[in-house]
């Protein structure tokens, strides 16, 4: 579980919006995270095969005479 520190109590303290913006913006990240990780992670789970990289071959190419 994810704590995010609350905003200020006083309801007519000037930093209360800044400060609840601030929390809910941390939370919502916090989310995201662990919304990707879930499904990272049930990804790896699975029996998928992964496509395998081929290596990298180097390969010769035709260049005109013009291009020297």
């Amino acid at each position: 579980m994810t704590y995010v520190a609350s905003p200020s109590y006083h309801r007519e303290d000037a930093n209360r919006a800044p400060n609840l913006r601030q929390c809910l913006e941390t939370a919502r990240r916090q989310l995201d995270e662990n919304e990707v990780r879930e499904a990272l992670s049930a990804y790896d789970r699975q029996d998928v095969k992964r496509p395998k990289q081929e290596p990298h071959v180097p390969t010769m190419g035709v260049v005109p005479s013009s291009s020297f």
